[in-house]
């Protein structure tokens, strides 16, 4: 596998061409039973898919977050939510951030531009759902701060399974 190097991203030849939501529910369920339906603070998972275009220049990310709001005993309140948000990146030298792989003519973009503008998404969204969750069950949510990094995953195909080490054989005979 070979890379372009570059240090530096020049962010002058990136552009947000769209940062929008998909989709977006929020929910107060009606209580089936006597428990404290007083949401105290919020569960959450964060799911991230990335999508690419080397002819078109683009990079597209989408953050979806599914949320539930907990009583002072962390059990369900009966609010819930679900924020799925689209980012539409151009990237003027994109083909500088490609990774190829020397035996097809496969490229994938580079870790170097994917993380900031995961981060950026990620971020952005965070404002998004604080904005839209304002005078709901959800008002006081927000995503929590985390590196970047962490909301990557590589695509499968390039993920190979590490093999065990193999254990040595100790002679374990006396004379």
């Amino acid at each position: 596998m070979t890379t372009a190097t570059r240090p530096i991203i020049d962010f002058s030849k990136v552009i947000l061409t769209e940062a929008s939501f998909i989709e977006f529910s929020i929910k107060n369920l009606k209580p089936t039973d006597n428990r404290d339906n007083t949401v105290v603070s919020f569960n959450s998972k964060v799911i991230t898919r990335h999508t690419f275009n080397v002819e078109e220049k683009g990079i597209k990310v989408e953050i979806e977050v599914t949320g539930q709001g907990v009583n002072q005993a962390n059990e369900p309140a009966g609010a819930e939510a679900t924020f799925h948000i689209g980012f539409t990146y151009f990237i003027e030298n994109f083909e500088e951030y490609l990774i190829h792989f020397n035996d097809s003519e496969e490229a994938i973009p580079s870790p170097v531009i994917m993380i900031p503008l995961v981060g950026a998404a990620y971020s952005t969204a965070r404002g998004m759902i604080i904005i839209k969750a304002q005078g709901t069950a959800f008002e006081g949510f927000s995503l929590p701060i985390v590196n970047a990094q962490s909301l990557i995953t590589p695509p499968e195909s390039l993920v190979k399974k590490k093999k065990a080490p193999k254990k040595s054989k100790k002679d374990t005979t006396s004379n």
